[in-house]
C-alpha cells in the first residue's frame, strides 16, 4: 500500500526553536518583499525568509528536501524482499505514473535480514531508474537470510510537469546539487530564472507595443542581466510593486556571472563554495515567485 507524504520541505524550520514552518505561501512572500519579517507560530521569534530557505537547501534533508520546491511528490510503501529470486519493483504498482521522473529512492530494511542491491546489466546506468528497478537480496554480514520487510520512499515528479522549461531546469539544478556537483547545477539554475524573467518581460512589453517592435527591441542586444537590472525594476515601479530584496537580486546577478564564466571557460574564476550555490538556488526559488506575483500585480 502506498502512503502519500505531504509535499513540504522539512528543512523550512524556525532558526530559533526548529518548529516546522510548513510552507512558503503568498502572504509570507509579499511580507518578505515589503521587508516585514514573519514570526514563528510557536516561539514568536522573527525569521528571515531568505535565510530559512537557504538553510533548508544547505541541509537538504535526506538528500531530497529541495525537490519540494518544484512540486515533487513522495510516496512510501513496503515490499517483502525474498531470499530468492530477485524482486522487480514496478513503480506504477504503487501509484507512481509510468514515465515519471524518479528523483530519489531510499531503501530501509525493517530488520537485519536482507539488504537490497540494485541489479544492472553489462553497462551500469548511473542515473535514477525509470519505471522499475530490480532488487537483488544481500545478507547483512553473517546474518541468516530470511524474507525482509523493506520500507521504500520514492520522490518523483510527473513527466507532464517537465514540459515547463523553467521547472525542468530547476529540477536539473536540484539533481546536480543533491549529487554534490555544484558547478553543474549553475547553468540550469540560471536557465530557470532567465526563462521566467525574459518571458514575462516580453509579455509586459507586448501589452504596450507591437510584436515587431518588441522583437526589434530584444534583437538590439537587450539580454537577461540588463533586463533583470533595468526593465524588471521599471515594470515593478509602474505597477507599484515592491522591488526585489537586495539579497535576492544580488544572488541572481552573481548566478548569471557564474553561468557566463562556465559557458565561456568551462569553469568559474574562483572555486565554487557550497554557500554561494545555496544562496543562488534560494534566489531562484524566490525569483520565480517574484516574477509570478509581479505578473499578477
Amino acid at each position: 500500500m502506498r502512503q502519500q507524504i505531504p509535499n513540504i520541505a522539512l528543512g523550512l524550520r524556525c532558526p530559533k526553536c526548529s518548529c516546522p514552518l510548513v510552507e512558503l505561501n503568498k502572504h509570507v512572500f509579499i511580507n518578505y518583499l515589503n521587508n516585514e519579517k514573519p514570526t514563528c507560530a510557536q516561539c514568536h521569534a522573527e525569521y528571515d525568509v531568505f535565510e530559512v530557505i537557504s538553510g533548508c537547501i544547505d541541509e537538504n534533508f535526506f538528500y531530497n528536501d529541495v525537490y519540494a520546491f518544484v512540486g515533487a511528490e513522495k510516496a512510501i510503501f513496503n515490499i517483502t524482499l525474498d531470499v530468492n529470486p530477485s524482486t522487480t519493483l514496478r513503480f506504477k504498482d504503487y501509484g507512481i505514473p509510468a514515465g515519471s521522473r524518479i528523483l530519489h529512492i531510499n531503501y530501509t530494511p525493517q530488520n537485519q535480514g536482507l539488504f537490497p542491491l540494485e541489479f544492472h546489466g553489462n553497462s551500469p546506468y548511473r542515473g535514477a531508474p525509470k519505471d522499475q528497478v530490480i532488487l537483488y537480496p544481500a545478507k547483512f554480514q553473517t546474518d541468516e537470510a530470511s524474507p525482509t520487510t523493506l520500507s521504500i520512499m520514492v520522490t518523483w515528479i510527473n513527466q507532464d510537469s517537465l514540459e515547463n522549461v523553467s521547472l525542468k531546469s530547476l529540477v536539473d539544478a536540484f539533481e546536480e546539487y543533491s549529487s554534490g556537483d555544484l558547478i553543474t547545477s549553475i547553468v540550469p539554475a540560471n536557465t530557470t530564472i532567465e526563462f521566467d524573467v525574459m518571458r514575462y518581460t516580453e509579455e509586459a512589453l507586448l501589452a504596450i507595443s507591437t510584436k515587431s517592435n518588441v522583437k526589434e527591441f530584444f534583437k538590439s542586444g537587450v539580454s537577461y542581466v540588463p533586463t533583470l537590472k533595468i526593465l524588471i525594476p521599471l515594470i515593478a515601479q509602474t505597477k507599484n510593486f515592491p522591488a526585489m530584496p537586495p539579497e535576492m537580486f544580488e544572488s541572481l546577478v552573481q548566478l548569471a556571472s557564474l553561468r557566463n564564466q562556465i559557458a565561456h571557460t568551462g569553469k568559474t574564476k574562483a572555486p565554487l563554495v557550497k554557500g554561494q550555490v545555496v544562496k543562488c538556488l534560494a534566489a531562484v526559488i524566490l525569483g520565480k515567485m517574484y516574477v509570478e506575483e509581479l505578473r499578477n500585480a
